[in-house]
């Protein structure tokens, strides 16, 4: 495999400002001001509080380098055979991902930017730095069939510049692969990504897995680009019927118009609109989350650090006496809170099993197989050739397992997700209102105003249903075949016919059965994360009231020097937490 510089285009310049595609790519610093301003103004906070507040300094360092280095993730996906590799190759300006007509890629490949280096992390654990020239022996299926060298991840680093935002592109396996494995390795890569890139091909219809798929990007906030690839081997005319009618599923699945990119990876016809808006959204919309995220972090903790500081300085003139009665009286009130959660996270539960039971009954009302599709499979086994008669069988049976199992699918998966999420906000709710009162009971008994802590929902929430791996039908190894070899005449077409009844309704129950546990682990997992998130949220409010009035509790026991180096450093942590909350504010 030869990895060399894709000819014929100028490609992005790195730390210039020359414009490439009337687009000026700057200097990195230059580009992200506002990030730099909040990097400063966490580093200084660190700083400013280490002394006083070490575990608050851990936190404002935990928010500089999240803000340093949050992966943005852009996954590309699509079917097999779209070109998704191909389009990768040419955003980054190198033949370094293998691409063929067949389901090429069977591991998820991860481009990120640094010197040039090829990783591969397999499942147990450990990594293998490769050559580049190596990578195809261990991401495609043919090299690596059924991943048989137990391949987790491949990471390449590139001094590429489209890549020097800190996006990471994910290279994902096809969904409409034959290879059932590609598309599991694909699902939980493109349940988290930030942004997504969809391939199809201009000389493909859309096939019922690319309208799933687009059905589920349109449930997520994040960007998602389309693109129509292989414009090349279309007539004008035809290119024009087919933008028509993709455009119109996807506005259909949107509620509003899509823009769609007619491209050709190949000869880069259409390429340039593409790679100028994507360029754009690595730019702007990279820096913008990890604004949104960095100023949303350093004010929750300036307000944090002014709640200790306000509960301390009240404590600190309460009587002995006082702060004994009035701590005690806040443990209880946590106490309760923490009781009070427990039954949310019961009533949670229950909403959630309330909404499986319905899941199931649907589900058991659902394995009877058509007559039609009895007769279509019992006219395949008919006319086909007997050389032909296990992928001919195989094909059909699958083909009927789809049409019965891929709507299902796509309707329960909305149920499931449209129900759980009202579920969850309504505990999530629940939640807001146990931590609202932890703060004023504080403020009541401290005569304090305490700032409103807001609740964050766990990161890992975010397209907890996304995408599920489609309907795969494993070959019988020649079964029907070997009828018609033992069986001779109208006997071996009647056992095979028999036997492939048989097998339609045991596929339809497995497929059947397969969504259900898919979506019960699915849903247990989501509950189990959002409980966890939550509570630790709680306890930890209640904990930080706590610790500050025992800090104010233990100096007030001690001489009158502490006292009052204890209200200096309040108003150090202060001060410095007014100045983080100014740059978020003005970042």
């Amino acid at each position: 495999m030869v990895i060399a510089p894709l000819s014929g285009r100028q490609g992005y310049r790195a730390r210039s400002s020359e414009p490439f595609l009337g687009v000026a790519v700057t200097d990195v610093k230059q580009e992200h001001d506002s990030l730099a301003v909040l990097a400063g103004a966490a580093e200084t906070l660190a700083r400013s509080v280490e002394a006083d507040a070490p575990q608050l300094a851990e936190e404002a360092h935990g928010v500089l380098g999240r803000l340093r280095e949050r992966r943005f993730e852009v996954g590309v996906v699509g079917e097999f055979n779209r070109g998704k590799s191909t389009l990768l190759n040419l955003l980054v300006d190198r033949f370094v991902l293998p691409a063929g007509v067949l389901p090429v890629t069977s591991i998820v490949t991860e481009l990120t930017y640094g010197d040039e280096e090829a990783k591969i992390v397999f499942e147990d654990g450990t990594d293998e730095v490769i050559d580049l020239t190596e990578i195809e022996r261990y991401v495609s299926e043919e090299a690596n069939p059924g991943n048989a060298r137990r391949v987790h991840t491949a990471r390449i680093a590139l001094p590429a510049p489209m890549l020097r935002h800190g996006a990471v592109l994910v290279d994902t396996p096809g969904v409409g692969s034959i290879f059932r494995h590609n598309s599991e390795l694909a699902r939980e890569t493109i349940l988290h990504a930030d942004g997504a890139v969809m391939v199809m091909s201009a000389d493909t219809p859309i096939t019922d897995a690319e309208r799933s798929l687009i059905k589920l990007l349109s449930r997520r906030s994040q960007r998602t680009f389309f693109v129509l690839n292989r414009i090349d081997f279309l007539e004008a005319d035809e290119l024009e019927r087919v933008r028509w009618f993709v455009e119109n599923v996807l506005t259909e699945a949107f509620g509003q118009p899509q823009q769609l990119y007619c491209l050709s990876a190949r000869t880069r016809a259409g390429f340039e609109p593409f790679a100028q808006a994507f360029e754009e959204f690595l730019t702007n919309g990279l820096d913008e989350a990890r604004l949104s995220l960095a100023r949303r972090d350093l004010a929750a903790l300036a307000d944090r650090i002014e709640n200790e500081c306000a509960l301390e300085e009240s404590a600190l003139t309460l009587t002995a006496a006082e702060l004994d009665e009035k701590l005690a009286e806040f443990r209880r009130a946590a106490e309760s809170q923490n009781e009070s959660f427990a039954d949310d996270c019961v009533l949670f539960e229950h909403a959630s099993q309330r909404m499986l039971a319905e899941l199931e009954e649907r589900i058991a009302g659902a394995d009877q197989v058509s007559d039609a599709a009895f007769s279509r499979i019992r006219q395949a086994a008919e006319e086909a050739p007997a050389a032909e008669i296990d992928a001919t069988l195989d094909k059909a049976i699958e083909d009927e397992v789809k049409a019965v199992i891929e709507p299902m699918r796509r309707q329960e998966e909305f149920e499931i997700e449209r129900t759980w999420r009202r579920a969850a906000e309504r505990f999530e709710r629940a939640t807001q209102r146990r931590v609202d009162r932890l703060g004023e009971t504080a403020g009541d008994l401290f005569h304090v105003d305490l700032r409103p802590v807001e609740l964050a929902q766990p990161a890992n929430q975010r397209g907890r249903f996304f995408y599920s791996s489609p309907v795969h039908v494993e070959p019988t190894g020649g079964a029907f075949g070997r009828f018609l070899r033992q069986l001779s005449g109208r006997n071996g077409r009647r056992r095979v016919i028999e036997t492939g009844d048989q097998r339609l309704t045991e596929e339809v129950r497995r497929h059947l059965e397969r969504l259900r546990d898919d979506l019960v682990a699915r849903t247990a997992d989501a509950n189990r994360s959002l409980a966890e998130g939550m509570g630790e949220q709680v306890r930890h409010i209640g904990d930080a009231i706590t610790q500050a009035v025992e800090r104010a509790q233990a100096a007030k026991a001690s001489a009158i020097d502490d006292q009052r180096a204890q209200r200096d450093r309040a108003q150090r942590l202060r001060a410095a937490a007014t100045a983080a909350r100014t740059a978020a504010g003005e970042a």
